[in-house]
């Protein structure tokens, strides 16, 4: 997965396995907040800091179209609240980033949707939005979801992960190349960020190696603090590589949501 473009070639089965379950999590997360009948929203708010040019070379959806459709099927039946909607999109890369605001353009929610794009390195685009990922005033509140669909294993930071979950109804999914943390397990630059400690390679194999990272990060709750976080695994290449994906959410029904997408 590190290093790889894999927009240039038709998505592979575990990039479609990604892709599904996002787009499911997305379908079950946007009626929550349209039809509650206790909390108004005033902003729902999709964070993708990972957007590609949108799709693959075949034009089947990458995660910033899927948002958008998954946001028109919503829209389309009976809903109870009209709270403002944003997509935030960031690719680093410049080709790929002119392609994502071509293929967004072309949707039929630009007169409903309100667009954001960054053409930042991740670290950059992260630090300027998450001002926003946190922005939850009594005058204005805000429900996000927030996908970190990162090439490798190094961007979710202790920092990076502090802040998302500091963050008042804000969920959010990121994948991670668990078989790439356990080929290069003795690099600590490819270990440190997750952040993982030198007890967590007791008995991580290729196929665990995602659940160890979750433990680790479950690690940096602070006590006391009710947050929630489960991993999914996902084989390729008749298991030789696995990627895993971690889910977090501050709110029970969130896992749970989560959980039944999954089964």
């Amino acid at each position: 997965m590190a290093g790889r473009n894999h927009h240039n070639e038709p998505f592979d089965e575990a990039t479609l396995v990604k892709l599904d379950l996002y787009r499911r999590y997305v379908r079950a997360w946007l009626p929550v907040f349209l039809n509650s009948p206790t909390l108004k929203i005033d902003k729902i708010q999709i964070f993708d800091f990972f957007a590609g040019p949108g799709h693959d070379v075949n034009g089947k959806s990458g995660s910033p179209l899927i948002a958008l459709e998954e946001i028109n099927g919503a829209l389309e039946k009976e809903h109870r609240h009209n709270p403002g909607i944003h997509l935030f999109l960031n690719e680093m890369m410049k080709h790929k980033f002119d392609t994502l605001k071509v293929s967004c353009a072309e949707s039929e929610l630009v007169s409903i949707v309100k667009f954001h794009y960054l053409n930042k390195e991740f670290g950059e685009a992260f630090k300027e939005w998450s001002s926003e990922i946190g922005k939850n005033t009594p005058v204005c509140k805000t429900a996000n979801l927030v996908f970190f669909d990162q090439n490798g294993t190094k961007q979710i930071t202790r920092e990076v992960f502090t802040k998302t979950i500091s963050s008042i109804r804000t969920d959010f999914l990121f994948f991670i190349a668990s078989s790439y943390i356990y080929r290069f397990r003795t690099q600590p630059y490819n270990v440190e960020p997750a952040p993982i400690l030198p007890q967590d390679f007791d008995g991580m194999t290729m196929k665990n190696a995602h659940r160890k990272v979750c433990d680790a990060y479950r690690r940096l709750l602070p006590s006391g603090w009710r947050y929630y976080l489960a991993p999914f695994s996902i084989a390729k290449d008749y298991g030789s590589n696995v990627y895993g994906l971690i889910f977090g959410s501050g709110h029970p029904l969130g896992m749970d949501k989560f959980l039944k997408i999954c089964g």
